[in-house]
């Protein structure tokens, strides 16, 4: 009896142990492709050499965190965007100021009243500074260090396009009006 059970006993050790296993044909690891949909870098593809959880590294050396992966980057395996669409996209973060046009009263008062008359004739009138003040979204502290880290100058060019993109004629528009009001009643 005690033979069976050794026997069993092996057998089920045997059968617990792991197998090594035949190697099989391995097939090449497909590299990980990303293409640049923002920044100085648009329209570039990029292969994937490392990923040590925090960054990607490039076959070309450069480097990306991965928190700004979504941002900056998409995966070609989603299909690569056409020039078009990357200029169309440049364009959004353009610098603002390329047409810049002066406002003439008449413009500002299509249909005119007496007081718009009045304002446009008279000659008492006083240049004042209006400061306007626009709520937008900025990187941490510690974001900007990792952008830096990571992009060098180029970071700061591309967090003030990113800034500017939230700044629109709209926004721009209530702030002045608000300070305009706060202007007129200190006029008394």
């Amino acid at each position: 009896m005690a033979e069976i059970e050794e026997k069993l006993e092996e057998e089920v050790k045997a059968e617990l142990e792991p197998k090594a296993e035949e190697p099989k044909e391995q097939k090449p690891e497909k590299k990980r492709t990303l293409q640049w949909v923002k920044g100085d870098k648009i329209g570039n593809v990029e292969t994937v050499a490392k990923d040590d959880g925090q960054w990607l590294t490039f076959d070309g050396g450069g480097r990306i965190s991965k928190a700004l992966l979504g941002e900056y980057m998409m995966d070609v395996a989603e299909g690569t965007l056409s020039a078009d669409e990357l200029q169309l996209n440049a364009a959004v973060h353009e610098k603002p100021g390329a047409a810049k046009q002066s406002i003439k009263p008449e413009q500002a008062h299509k249909q005119k009243s007496p007081v718009a008359a009045l304002l446009e004739k008279s000659s008492q009138q006083a240049e004042m500074i209006v400061n306007v003040a626009v709520t937008i979204k900025t990187p941490t502290p510690a974001l900007m260090a990792v952008l830096r880290d990571s992009f060098g100058e180029e970071a700061d060019a591309e967090v003030e396009e990113f800034m500017m993109a939230q700044v629109d004629s709209q926004s721009l528009s209530e702030a002045a009006r608000e300070e305009m009001k706060r202007l007129i009643q200190g006029l008394q």
